[in-house]
């Protein structure tokens, strides 16, 4: 486990939300350590875990079929109050997606290239599966309600 560039050791590592790149070695993760949550970046071959930055969880990849460069990474970053946004991550510059205002609290998953879905609690259901447009040109959808936790077969 390394963090700028120094290795690092705690009683307190707790790993989740887990997503494999296409090739199944290396992987995205969230690690939180001293009350604060971590993008995380895992070669298996290597042996390495890597932190990639602050205030990130439960991630996902958008895979293309394409180089890893074309990968985009979202999840929510946990902000001010304790409330998380989504956000994506091409490369290395972060956006957080404004036509989302409340606070999502799990895996935010891809439905395609332009679109994600995450479920919110408490919107009139247990819980409901919404849409966001990545490139911010509408406001959030609902998908289907009474549903929790979305996942994608490709």
């Amino acid at each position: 486990m390394w963090k700028d560039g120094q290795r690092i050791h705690a009683s307190d590592f707790n790993f989740w939300g887990l997503t494999f790149t296409e090739d199944g070695n290396q992987f995205y993760a969230t690690l939180e350590t001293g009350g604060i949550s971590y993008l995380v970046k895992g070669d298996i071959d290597r042996r390495e875990i890597r932190v990639v930055r602050g205030g990130v969880e439960c991630p996902s990849l958008y895979r293309t079929g394409r180089s890893s460069s074309s990968r985009n990474v979202s999840g929510p970053v946990r902000g001010a109050g304790g409330s998380s946004r989504v956000s994506i991550w091409p490369r290395t510059k972060s956006k957080v997606l404004d036509k989302e205002t409340r606070s999502v609290d799990d895996q935010v998953e891809w439905l395609d290239g332009q679109t994600v879905m995450y479920h919110l609690t408490g919107t009139g259901s247990a819980a409901d599966l919404w849409t966001l447009a990545v490139d911010g040109s509408s406001e959030p959808k609902l998908l289907l309600r009474n549903a929790y936790s979305p996942a994608v077969v490709r």
